[in-house]
């Protein structure tokens, strides 16, 4: 039996002494009692909120030998340049090393324009795959990283431009810078000759009604 009830049949056993209003609010106060306990005991034994163990699906986690200079930004402060290219998580691998292909080919472009301040001009210097890792690859990496609940791989390289490499560039600018030049003296040359021969049509022609008139 409850402890309620256990008080308030005690107290129905007391005798009677006109004291009626006093064992009502007894009976009130051990309702009131009882009612907060059993509140207490329903709050203790409900479970907490259990919290997320889903990361969000945007947040990326990458692994702890992930190595620290996939971070490192580009330098230019020295003979040897570095350029590190990582390429975007994909689902497969094969993905993730297309992806690494094409940034390596951008790097390599933006590099070669700046280098020799070349504008928009970039094909003077035939970059590919081969050459690439050949002559600027110096350290490599592949991994995986989740993102939420999505296993993804990634690639990344370093590129290393030496002195070599750097005066290869600028001999191929060099080579571009004359040829624009021939051009444009060969140009030049062509329309001065195409002047000549229409300079001497003219007088010839211009010769030959005069004899006549002369005449």
């Amino acid at each position: 039996m409850s402890p309620f009830f256990e008080s308030f049949f005690r107290e129905l056993r007391r005798p009677l002494r006109g004291d009626l209003p006093w064992i009502v609010i007894v009976m009130i106060a051990l309702l009131g009692s009882s009612v907060a306990k059993a509140v207490d005991a329903v709050t203790q034994e409900t479970p907490k909120s259990v919290e997320l163990s889903v990361a969000p699906l945007d947040q990326i986690t990458y692994p702890e030998d992930r190595p620290d200079w996939l971070g490192d930004p580009p330098t230019r402060d020295g003979s040897v340049d570095r350029w590190v290219v990582v390429s975007t998580p994909a689902e497969t691998v094969q993905q993730s090393e297309e992806d690494l292909r094409l940034m390596q080919h951008a790097a390599v472009s933006t590099y070669v324009r700046g280098l020799v301040d070349a504008g928009n001009q970039f094909d003077f210097f035939p970059v590919t795959d081969r050459w690439i890792d050949e002559q600027l690859v110096r350290r490599s990496y592949d991994g995986e990283v989740t993102q939420g609940d999505l296993l993804l791989h990634e690639h990344a390289t370093e590129l290393v431009f030496d002195p070599q490499t750097k005066a290869d560039i600028r001999k191929a600018w060099k080579q571009v810078q004359v040829r624009d030049r021939l051009a444009v003296m060969g140009v030049t040359v062509a329309g001065g000759l195409c002047c000549l021969v229409l300079g001497s049509v003219v007088t010839g022609m211009v010769g030959r009604r005069i004899k006549p008139s002369a005449d």
